[in-house]
């Protein structure tokens, strides 16, 4: 059914009063997050976005940077206890640096290093929780 899930993004994306959207333990994985994101990409009316749970990797994230790229009123995102990797993260950081974003919750994300690149720190961030990944010293650069 990844046909209804494109649907999905594609409604909530016409939808000028929806402000926030939650999909918790939808075992999404990356095959329909991509779907939803292809649909929910010219999405602007969305203020917070949680993906708890959702089994999605790196792919899963790459198929949300049209939709962070473009959300300019997405002021929370939640997307912990998923599988994203540092290099994910990194990916996700840089979609969102001219976002208005000011939260980010990353929390059990399999990351074991983060690269923090001043360039690439979205702007407006204020609260970032990083807990239950594996990060240490050696695992923060810039």
């Amino acid at each position: 059914m990844p046909g209804n899930w494109e649907q999905l993004g594609r409604d909530t994306s016409n939808s000028f009063f929806l402000r926030e959207l939650e999909f918790f333990n939808c075992r999404l994985g990356d095959h329909k997050m991509s779907f939803l994101f292809r649909g929910l990409t010219r999405s602007s009316s969305v203020k917070r976005l949680c993906l708890r749970r959702n089994e999605f990797g790196f792919s899963g994230v790459q198929s949300m940077v049209p939709f962070l790229q473009n959300a300019n009123n997405l002021s929370s995102l939640t997307i912990d206890y998923n599988n994203i990797t540092s290099e994910g993260f990194k990916s996700l950081f840089r979609a969102l640096r001219d976002s208005p974003i000011t939260i980010i919750s990353a929390s059990y994300c399999g990351l074991d290093s983060i690269e923090i690149d001043v360039d690439s720190i979205p702007n407006n961030l204020q609260t970032l929780f990083l807990s239950g990944n594996e990060i240490n010293a050696d695992g923060c650069s810039n």
